[in-house]
């Protein structure tokens, strides 16, 4: 209830002061049921962000207060409890079988935390959840999760082909010179959950204070106009492709020594939300069009050039195929992560987009689908059995322009095999969408 706490003079009179209060204030006391500020939980971690490689994600987060209740303790939290899961963790079951993780030691309020999480499957999807533990043990609530998914060839992390074509459709050569030099990459907060997103490649990395000329490195705001220490992004091999993915306010990623742009993504799941990609635009040229807004793409930066991008929340919840990263960044000795040749210079390239009958149909062991790609696109390509449940997505990441095919062996995204019947694919690449059946016969 309210109550007002007065504060008279004792050694006063009634016949002088009338003992008037010479303090008054309102109070409002809450029903705590006889719990103390320590049995409150610690408040729900938000902030999420993650940057990801083939085998391991660097995982970004907020350092909490210790309760949500009593705000003006300003007490940090006394622990974490981090977990990972191939499963939604929307239950206190699921939680509580899902993966432990070594937490960090904690920080003060507002410390940026960064975790490697290591020894992951390539092409796998993950919910990874934060929430922080009090010194009785108390935990937040079911944490706000990130759902992500490791990098790999032709797989949902989206790498793929991309890994090679950081220098266009020329070659080894082209990707060495698009690879000079430091790639430079800033997210800003745009307003309305919007993201800024600017990259820029330099000729050295002079002035920015590198322990090593070779690395990938992570930087934030010191409060005075300039950056912090320079970290190195732990878990994440010199060679290995990197998904650039953590929205994280005025972060510095430096990746110095061999590392090329190879890919933008059209939209992504993120710790900020659903994003979809508003506008893009490059130093040299202007404004890349409505066609790479929408699909996304292959984009070089050759020593002098920038690309800014701004993305925007999606008006419609993205679906579990939608990458976790706005930017594939690329190394020059990763190019035989390719899962097939490249272009030649000059080929014939298909006249309109289409999805063709997979062959061959019926079929026992495995099948070829095949689709046609006018301009490069990303293409999101999935089986759905009779009942519309999807069973398993063949491709989610970016192709080049050209004739492209993938196998279904028939297999499940849980790895298992799915039983003889009728069955739909479908595909979306940019505006393109179609679909057609196929049928699987018995062993």
């Amino acid at each position: 209830g309210d109550y007002m706490l007065f504060m008279i003079d004792s050694t006063a009179t009634a016949s002088v002061t009338g003992q008037v209060p010479s303090v008054a204030t309102w109070l409002r006391l809450d029903r705590t049921h006889g719990l103390d500020k320590a049995d409150y939980s610690p408040p729900t971690i938000y902030g999420f962000g993650a940057d990801l490689g083939s085998t391991s994600v660097q995982l970004y987060w907020t350092a909490p207060a210790d309760d949500d209740t009593m705000a003006a303790s300003g007490d940090r939290a006394k622990g974490y409890v981090i977990r990972k899961s191939l499963m939604n963790m929307t239950t206190e079951t699921i939680w509580n079988a899902a993966t432990d993780v070594t937490p960090p030691d904690v920080q003060a309020v507002g410390y940026a935390h960064s975790l490697t999480i290591g020894s992951l499957s390539p092409c796998t999807s993950y919910y990874l959840g934060v929430r922080g533990r009090d010194d009785n043990d108390n935990l937040s609530a079911l944490p706000s999760q990130l759902h992500v998914t490791t990098l790999g060839v032709g797989c949902g992390g989206g790498m793929g082909d991309a890994a090679h074509r950081a220098g266009g459709a020329d070659g080894a050569g082209a990707m060495d010179a698009q690879s000079a030099g430091t790639l430079v990459a800033r997210t800003t907060p745009a307003g309305d959950g919007s993201w800024r997103i600017d990259l820029k490649r330099i000729g050295g990395a002079q002035g920015l204070g590198l322990p090593d000329s070779v690395g990938v490195f992570t930087q934030m705001p010191n409060g005075s106009g300039d950056y912090g220490p320079v970290e190195p992004l732990a878990g994440v091999a010199l060679n290995d492709a990197i998904g650039l993915g953590a929205l994280l306010p005025g972060r510095r990623m430096v990746l110095a020594g061999g590392y090329a742009l190879s890919a933008i993504a059209p939209s992504l799941h993120s710790g900020a939300g659903d994003l979809t990609l508003a506008s893009a635009s490059k130093g040299s040229v202007g404004d890349l069009g409505n066609e790479f807004v929408a699909s996304g793409g292959d984009v070089s930066l050759a020593e002098g050039d920038s690309l800014t991008l701004t993305y925007q929340p999606s008006a419609t919840a993205l679906d579990s195929t939608a990458g976790g990263w706005f930017a594939l960044i690329a190394h020059s000795s990763t190019t035989a992560l390719s899962a097939r040749p490249q272009r030649p210079v000059g080929a014939l390239l298909p006249a309109r987009f289409a999805l063709r009958q997979n062959q061959p149909n019926p079929f026992a062991a495995s099948t070829t689908i095949r689709f046609d790609l006018p301009v490069g696109a990303f293409v999101h390509l999935d089986v759905f059995d009779a009942q519309g449940r999807r069973v398993q997505t063949l491709a989610n990441r970016f192709y080049p322009p050209g004739y492209q095919s993938v196998t279904w062996d028939p297999s499940r995204n849980d790895g298992g095999r799915v039983g003889p019947g009728v069955y739909f694919y479908r595909i979306q690449a940019g505006t393109f969408r179609d679909r057609k059946k196929l049928v699987l016969m018995g062993w």
